[in-house]
């Protein structure tokens, strides 16, 4: 009997416990100044370009204590490749006005980051963690389903209702790929976004 009292004492106090924790909402909106590299080995293939790189997320975050958190969720990115059979700005054909072999196409991706966090000051924290991704566009040339990483910090200010964030961060997509790529898709970007406390 007491065996079982402890153990209904326990489950109660981790249900209190869960009940205390801080859960807060994110939704976001970035942009990133993004470029496919070469994997180390890789020769050959035409160059390419990524413009207006955009995304949009939404995320899901846990504080532990005043120091350590995890953060998750999705985030859906967004731009346009330009590929180049010959080097960009080159032209075979004199007299006309595009460049030999330039193909515009879109890029969408799906990422699931999983990101631990550590609180350096009140305002300002470090995340690092794996991150998950999936193409959902057709181009042949590179493809960035995969896992990958994210390294960032993030400034933020929260009232008792509503928060407000800033996340410059570091992503590589892909460093461990789903399909054959010869090229990986890499972000330096800047997030903003609000936060909403939901437990």
């Amino acid at each position: 009997m007491k065996k079982k009292l402890l153990l209904i004492f326990l489950l109660l106090n981790s249900v209190l416990a869960f009940g205390q924790s801080d859960w807060r909402l994110k939704g976001l909106f970035g942009f990133s100044d993004a470029a496919l590299l070469d994997r180390p080995g890789y020769v050959g293939g035409g160059s390419s370009e990524v413009k207006n790189f955009y995304e949009l997320g939404i995320r899901i975050e846990h504080k532990w204590d005043s120091k350590w958190g995890l953060e998750t969720g999705a985030t859906y990115s967004f731009g346009q490749i330009f590929a180049f059979m010959g080097a960009p700005g080159t032209n075979p054909f004199p007299g006309s006005g595009s460049n030999f072999g330039e193909e515009k196409t879109d890029l969408k991706l799906v990422s699931i980051p999983v990101l631990a966090s550590y609180q350096l000051l009140d305002f300002l924290s470090f995340q690092a963690g794996p991150m998950l991704s999936f193409q959902l566009s057709d181009f042949p040339v590179t493809k960035q389903s995969g896992l990958g990483y994210m390294v960032g910090l993030s400034l933020g200010y929260e009232w008792e209702k509503f928060g407000l964030f800033l996340q410059p961060n570091f992503k590589r997509h892909a460093s461990v790929s789903f399909e054959q790529s010869g090229r990986r898709l890499t972000e330096l970007g800047i997030s903003a976004g609000v936060s909403y406390p939901i437990f």
